[in-house]
Parts: C-alpha cells; structure tokens; sequence
C-alpha cells in the first residue's frame, strides 16, 4: 500500500508501541489535512484577496459542524494509523489471518 508515509521521516516510530506511534502519525496526518483545508478556502476566496479569505476560514472555524467533521476526520485517522501499524508488526499473512479467519475454515464451511 502506497501512502504518504513512505516519504516520512516514521521509520523510528515503527520500533515503538502502536498506542505511541498511531497518535503521532494521527497527529501529523491531521495538520497535513487541516493545512489543505485553508489552502482550499484561500483558493475558493482568493477573489476576495487573502485577508478576506482568512477571515472566512475563520468564520468557519466557528461553526459546529466544521469541529464535528474535525473530530471524526481524527477518530478515522487514529484508526487508519493504528490498523495500519498493526498490519505492519504482524505481517500481511497473519494480520489477514486475524482479520478475515482461516482459509481453511472458510472453504470447509462452504462445502
């Protein structure tokens, strides 16, 4: 699986717990995305110029639908991260070994 991570400097928090590692990746993943979000309201205004668009972001910062949004996108995050951690430490075999059950079992209910 290719993401963004291979070009980020994570290899030393690979060694580390998943309830170290997944919370500073979530942390990281979190203001790569909140970064791009005023990005995109600095492009939707920038007709407005770059004051008025920042006045905007913050507008919307104020609303209760943004912190919603906000705090599901980190729930997410934390769970991308921490699966994704822990398919890494197990292996792919055993991790959907875990996750989908055992082959063998699978075919022979089929039968």
């Amino acid at each position: 699986m290719y993401t963004l991570t291979i070009g980020v400097p994570f290899r030393r928090l690979d060694e580390r717990p998943v309830l170290i590692s997944a919370p500073f990746k979530t942390a990281f993943y979190y203001l790569l995305v909140f970064f791009f979000q005023y990005s995109e309201t600095l492009f939707e205004f920038r007709h407005l110029g770059l004051e008025s668009a920042s006045l905007e972001f913050g507008h919307r910062l104020g609303s209760l639908r943004f912190w919603v949004i906000q705090a599901w996108l980190v729930v997410l995050l934390f769970l991308f991260s921490s699966v994704r951690a822990f398919a890494r430490k197990m292996g792919p075999r055993r991790f959907r070994r875990y996750l989908l059950g055992s082959l063998d079992r699978r075919t022979r209910s089929r039968s």
